[in-house]
């Protein structure tokens, strides 16, 4: 469904990404991980077009996604930006605008259910009505994901979706984003830093050191070796009533 090949990205002689060579499938969850700096975001922002890559490709079902119009891409990938300044309307009306790709003239029935079934995924039904200059920060990232959602694509891209939440809304949102990889059998991409909560939820992990593929595959490859080559200290993986937890023990 998403992949690249060979992609480098580079702002001017600095360089970002090399060489990634990545498969992403439909229904599966993919936690993208690494250090702060080493390329997440920015995968993510090549992954979408909003930067393209100095060499390789991104791919979208075998199509070149910077042959796509913007409307296509739109279509077929839904994008939550890391940071989001709320627009001042109606949680409703900010869920309503990813429908825009898909809307010729006026909002028609489908899209409203569309929209109201989403809120209601998500949980945020109780503030269809509420203006999104009234959320906390926690709330109004739910709502950009419902937004994203609402596009109906087969690809979600999500830069850091559960930064702002308090843990309960952590669990949610990563149950939420887990079940709907399988009922619409999506792609979704997440950057994430908690470990824990990845190896939860993700069904592949896309590893990134200084830029490059250090490794990809499923949850066998997060180990106590990996975690220290990745983030420079000691941990250890335990199964806690089935729940893989990451424990960090000292920095190396």
């Amino acid at each position: 469904m998403l992949r690249t090949e060979n992609l480098t990205f580079a702002y001017g002689d600095r360089l970002i990404l090399e060489n990634l060579t990545v498969r992403m499938t439909a229904s599966q969850l993919v936690a993208i991980l690494g250090v702060n700096g080493s390329g997440k975001s920015t995968l993510l922002k090549n992954l979408n077009g909003l930067l393209q890559p100095k060499y390789g490709t991104v791919l979208v079902d075998g199509h070149e996604l910077a042959a796509m119009s913007g409307r296509d891409v739109a279509r077929h990938i839904g994008y939550m930006p890391q940071k989001t300044t709320p627009e001042s309307c109606t949680v409703f009306d900010a869920v309503l605008l990813g429908r825009k790709p898909h809307i010729t003239w006026k909002a028609g029935k489908r899209d409203l259910r569309i929209v109201t079934d989403t809120l209601h995924r998500l949980g945020l039904e109780d503030y269809a009505l509420r203006r999104t200059t009234e959320l906390s920060g926690g709330e109004l990232q739910r709502v950009v994901i419902a937004r994203a959602l609402a596009q109906e694509p087969k690809i979600l891209l999500l830069d850091e979706p559960i930064s702002h939440l308090d843990i309960r809304n952590q669990l949610e949102t990563m149950r939420v984003l887990k079940n709907i990889t399988q009922e619409m059998q999506l792609t979704v991409v997440v950057v994430i830093h908690d470990l824990s909560m990845a190896l939860r939820f993700a069904d592949q992990f896309v590893l990134l050191k200084k830029g490059r593929l250090f490794a990809a595959g499923n949850r066998q490859i997060i180990t106590a070796a990996t975690i220290k080559e990745i983030y420079q200290i000691n941990a250890e993986v335990f199964n806690i009533s089935g729940i893989p937890v990451v424990v960090p023990t000292s920095v190396h």
